[in-house]
This record gives structure tokens, sequence and C-alpha cells, in this order.
């Protein structure tokens, strides 16, 4: 399939998601096949690319995190700056308090991660207060790394998250990218990496996007469904697809 040049426009140009006739996608996986391509010139451009990545638990999205900061991309893990502001802000911690109750936080003042999980993954509603109290100073805190990494020099800024980014994020950002595996594979790899069982594995994957709404909200895809020589490849294609001009 060709490959088409497309000038990348500024964020305020870039509408939210993949739209019909618009956002492009590459998509990177097994077959090798590029369908829909846009690439973005930046280094034609003073503009920095923000990235959104994202993918369910056991997807692999830490491990591309982990090869494009290595290709040197800025990263803003927003996983664990959400962590961070719950334990130390006092504003989001007093409004937590209200919905998960002062035993959200162990003695020593760190989270009692084991009741915020059966917290949020047992009730969307409790679910949704959280994301509601988190996600803004979450945000806040992005735009504030984002522009001090532009400062810097930085090319291609990263916000990862499990959550697929909300409307109002999604303007923030020129490509969101989805990791994605077969389910049978996502559930083997956490219960290897943390010891859960089958069926705590299955409660957090039901509480995140099913795979067909990450490839709707994502501009690019990359597949990681087999050996780490070949996710390394195909992060190596999508970089190289983020920071170079093709010719058609």
């Amino acid at each position: 399939m060709a490959v088409v040049r497309v000038a990348w426009a500024p964020r305020q140009a870039v509408a939210p998601g993949p739209s019909k006739g618009g956002i492009l996608r590459r998509v990177v996986g097994p077959d090798n096949v590029t369908s829909r391509i846009l690439i973005p010139q930046i280094i034609l451009s003073r503009i920095m690319l923000r990235v959104g990545l994202t993918g369910g638990i056991g997807s692999g999205k830490s491990t591309v995190r982990d090869l494009l900061a290595r290709k040197g991309a800025g990263i803003f893990d927003a996983d664990k700056v959400a962590r961070r502001l719950m334990q130390e802000d006092a504003t989001v911690r007093a409004a937590l308090e209200q919905v998960l109750g002062p035993k959200a936080w162990l003695a020593d003042g760190t989270l009692n991660k084991t009741l915020i999980a059966d917290r949020i993954f047992g009730d969307a509603e409790v679910r949704d207060a959280v994301n509601g109290i988190v996600h803004p100073a979450v945000q806040a805190a992005f735009e504030d790394d984002a522009r001090a990494a532009q400062k810097r020099g930085v090319r291609v800024f990263i916000r990862e998250a499990a959550l697929l980014p909300s409307s109002d994020q999604r303007k923030r950002l020129d490509r969101v990218v989805a990791v994605l595996a077969p389910r049978a594979v996502r559930l083997e790899r956490v219960q290897a990496r943390d010891g859960m069982t089958v069926a705590q594995v299955e409660e957090r994957m039901q509480s995140q996007p099913s795979e067909s709404a990450y490839l709707a909200a994502a501009d690019d895809v990359i597949r990681n469904d087999g050996t780490r020589a070949q996710l390394e490849q195909r992060v190596d294609e999508l970089w190289e697809a983020w920071l170079t001009p093709h010719a058609t």
C-alpha cells in the first residue's frame, strides 16, 4: 500500500479521535500491513508531538513506554502521578476521603492499594467518582510537565495511561497509540507478574475498555502478540513514521 505524505497540523487543528475522513491510522502488527497513515512532520515543526499511550492490563503498554523512552521520548506516567496525588495532595486526598473513607490510607500515609482496587474495580459509581476527583489534577500536572519538556527540546512527549483519554484530554493530544494483545496472553502475563488469580485479572479487564473501544480511539495501533524483538521492531517503525516525512 502506498504511504501518502500528509502535513502534520498543530494540536488545535487536529480533531479528537479517528474521524472518518481526517485522522489516519498506522497499524503495526504481525502482518506488517499499514492501513491509513498520517506522517507528522515534526522535524520541520517547533511544536512538540503529544502522544497518548494506552492499553489494557497485560497488553505490554509499559514495555512500549520504556522502548519509546530509550528513543528520547519524554514520559508522563498518568497512573503513577495519580497515585502520588492521591497520597500527597491535600485537596485531592480530602475529596477522596469522602468517597473511599479514611481506611484508603495506611497508618504510614501510603495508599491502601488493596482496598482502593477492590472499591474501584467492584463499583462503577465509586470508580467514576474517584476518576472525577483525580483526573483533573493529573491533567494539570501533565500540562506543566509537557510545557517543561517542550522547553527542553523534547520532540515527542508520551502520556501513558490505562484508561482512554477523555474528550478534553484528547483535544490536548496529537496522537493516541493503543497497545493490544490477545486476551489469553494478557491473562498469562498478569498472573505471572502479579500473582493474581484468573478471576482477579478478568475483573480488572472487565473494568477497562474493550479492544474495540481502544481501536476506535486510537490513531496508531501496536499489536504485542509476538516476541520482544518483534515488539521492538514495531515500535521502531512507528517512531520512524512519526518523525520522518515519507514520499508518496
